[in-house]
């Protein structure tokens, strides 16, 4: 009787050890750009199994000073900042990945708000930066419509288990 209350609470305790998050990602939350992917004919969604990154981020952990949920925005250093209104960034359209620990959670472009252009796919909005340090992650530019679906995963409960842990979550 013993030896199966004991069975029973290990196989409990494997089994309710098991269930942890989705992702065991824990670390660190890097922004890269992207060296080659693919997009859906007809639209600026990228396929996301294509993508390839450059190796070296362009925007470091220790540069993001916090993350607004409610809002969807990166607090970025001034460092940072400096790197995303260097003139190479002057025109819409520039692939970038959001990756933990080295997984892609979501990709998108960085967009200028002034910008005429359409863009069916998540956009970190670049004009903020002009005078705070505030990098927007925007579904759609200039905004979603009912037809376009973009996957949301500004808010990726892997992304957010680490922001909170190192207290960057607001």
């Amino acid at each position: 009787m013993m030896l199966s209350k004991i069975t029973w609470i290990l196989f409990c305790l494997v089994l309710f050890d098991s269930c942890g998050t989705d992702s065991e990602i824990s670390g660190p939350i890097e922004i890269y750009r992207i060296s080659t992917y693919e997009i859906a004919s007809g639209t600026h969604q990228i396929d996301e199994s294509s993508v390839v990154t450059f190796d070296t981020p362009l925007i470091r952990y220790a540069d993001i000073r916090a993350y607004d949920a409610a809002n969807y925005f990166f607090e970025i250093s001034d460092q940072a900042r400096s790197t995303l209104l260097d003139p190479s960034f002057a025109q819409p359209g520039i692939p970038f990945a959001v990756k933990a620990g080295g997984k892609i959670i979501y990709t998108g472009y960085f967009w200028w708000s002034y910008s005429s252009a359409f863009c069916d796919w998540l956009v970190a909005d670049l004009t903020f930066l002009q005078a705070d340090k505030i990098l927007q992650i925007n579904l759609g530019y200039p905004g979603t419509t009912d037809n376009i679906n973009i996957p949301d995963r500004r808010n990726d409960p892997a992304l957010l288990e680490i922001l909170r842990r190192d207290g960057k979550l607001k």
